[in-house]
């Protein structure tokens, strides 16, 4: 089958690619491996930021640009589909990033790896592979095209999530989102504002776009002000809406992760949520896609808060015909929130220790119309967790602190079933009221907000234990605009229901 493809090719290479710093490949087993963002600037003023004053060419910014510009349509400049439908793209990586930063870089190819049939794997002999270097700038090699060819990632400036998977998807063979060949139906540029010497960031790709949308939310996109020679003044403009976001802060968008999915024929069942409140179900999933599960990421700038129901998921030995699972991160290797699950259950809120969760629902019925049923709402949230690994602790935000004002936080204990959730206050000191109407922590039994309440407490009398009547404890936490207090420690345990 004719391969889709959205990259040129160049006719020669750059003599660049004859020396390279001394490399190591890494494998991480971490699968919780932290979102590095930055609050303040978008993906690409990052880069824009690294990549002034650097004296090699580049194309659109951070493009490696050989000598040669004569450009072709290609479909041999993806990287090659296995007979298994994977896509494995060989990678090396330079001694000189420390731990932490491979943690970054290994985390970002993870979720490749979970979205997409992508997937970065450490080089043995293959001529053709990718090597991650740190050298000025941040900047790639566009598409594959052969040997060893770079992606290179500045420690100073470029080791943030969303950065790494843009010079990323350039080695995928993506263009920037504005270079679409389509992108004047859908920006305006205002070339008065774009410096002189950057005018050539600003031309048209021939590209295909696989039949997809235009992304303003794209990792690839420009931010309004990219290369703009006046402070304050816009050089890209949305239409018809100018008030249209573009540029963002964490990573790839659910469009990214269709193109790649389209572009190296994956057919997987994959969605990706951004808005910092949405909702999502079982209706999403479109017939005759490849595998037995799907999988929705949800990547907000906080914690995220999400809420299942209508669960009818028909039940089977140990939950592994038709379940639903949800972890701790970007991909399947994370800590599990909530195990395989399955029947016609309620459950509790489930809370992310950081910015993203992930859900996978698998089912052996997906590919029929029999596809089992439920639904899902989320959104962000400042504070919060959920726990279902036995012996753990709960401390309000900051302690031993003080807790902030206008604090609402939730904390979902989940125990294997037939088991139930013990809770024991080692410290609780919080704003006095009568009744428990400022600032006061409520336990609730079950997993429903509105089930029995085991007690509501506040000021500096400790709490007795508690135990929950089924598998599932959750505790509020409410803080007021006016006075704080050091707050409250806890900790819980298991105990058999027997």
């Amino acid at each position: 089958m004719e391969l889709l493809m959205v990259l040129v090719i160049f006719a020669a290479g750059w003599t660049r690619y004859q020396s390279f710093p001394i490399q190591d490949t890494y494998q991480d087993t971490n699968g919780n491996s932290p979102i590095v963002t930055n609050d303040t600037k978008t993906i690409f003023e990052l880069i824009e930021d690294v990549n002034e004053g650097i004296s090699m060419p580049l194309r659109g910014g951070d493009i490696a640009y050989p000598f040669a510009r004569s450009a072709i349509n290609c479909d041999g400049c993806i990287w090659d589909i296995s007979p298994n439908g994977m896509v494995y793209v060989p990678y090396i990586i330079s001694k000189k990033f420390t731990d932490s930063d491979i943690s970054v870089i290994t985390s970002a190819m993870k979720e490749f790896e979970a979205m997409t049939c992508v997937k970065f794997v450490s080089r043995t002999s293959e001529r053709d592979h990718i090597s991650i270097e740190t050298e000025r700038g941040c900047w790639s090699d566009i598409g594959k095209f052969g040997g060893r060819q770079s992606v290179n990632l500045d420690r100073s400036g470029c080791i943030f999530y969303g950065v790494i998977q843009h010079e990323l998807m350039h080695s995928l063979g993506f263009f920037h989102e504005h270079a679409r060949s389509d992108r004047d139906n859908h920006i305006k540029l205002i070339w008065q504002y774009i410096k002189t010497e950057a005018k050539g960031n600003f031309d048209i790709e021939d590209t295909n776009n696989l039949g997809l949308p235009y992304d303003y939310s794209s990792v690839m996109h420009y931010q309004k002000s990219s290369f703009t020679n006046t402070p304050g003044q816009a050089t890209i403009i949305p239409i018809p809406d100018p008030t249209a976001p573009i540029g963002q802060r964490i990573g790839m968008s659910h469009l990214d992760i269709m193109k790649i999915n389209k572009l190296y024929q994956c057919n997987l069942c994959r969605f990706k949520l951004s808005d910092n409140s949405g909702s999502f179900s079982t209706d999403d999933i479109l017939p005759g896609l490849n595998g037995d599960n799907c999988l929705w990421l949800i990547q907000v700038p906080k914690k995220v808060y999400l809420q299942l129901s209508d669960i009818h998921v028909p039940s089977s030995n140990g939950c592994n015909d038709n379940y639903i699972k949800i972890y701790d991160g970007t991909n399947t290797l994370a800590p599990v929130l909530l195990n395989n699950t399955c029947g016609n259950v309620t459950l509790p809120p489930i809370i992310s220790s950081g910015n993203q969760i992930l859900l996978e629902f698998g089912s052996t019925q997906l590919k029929t119309t029999k596809t089992p049923k439920w639904n899902a709402t989320y959104t962000t949230v400042s504070y919060g967790a959920t726990f279902s690994k036995d012996n753990g602790v709960l401390l309000s935000p900051q302690y031993p602190k003080m807790y902030p004002n206008n604090v609402d936080g939730l904390w979902t204990i989940i125990a294997p079933v037939g088991s139930k959730v013990h809770l024991c206050f080692s410290s609780f000191i919080l704003q006095p009221s009568s009744p428990c109407s400022n600032d006061y922590v409520t336990i609730i039994d079950g997993a429903m907000l509105t089930g029995p309440v085991l007690g509501t407490y506040c000021g500096s009398d400790t709490p007795p234990a508690l135990v929950s009547s089924g598998n599932v404890m959750m505790v509020q936490f409410h803080t007021d605009s006016h006075v704080t207090y050091n707050g409250f420690a806890a900790s819980y345990w298991f105990v058999n229901s027997n």
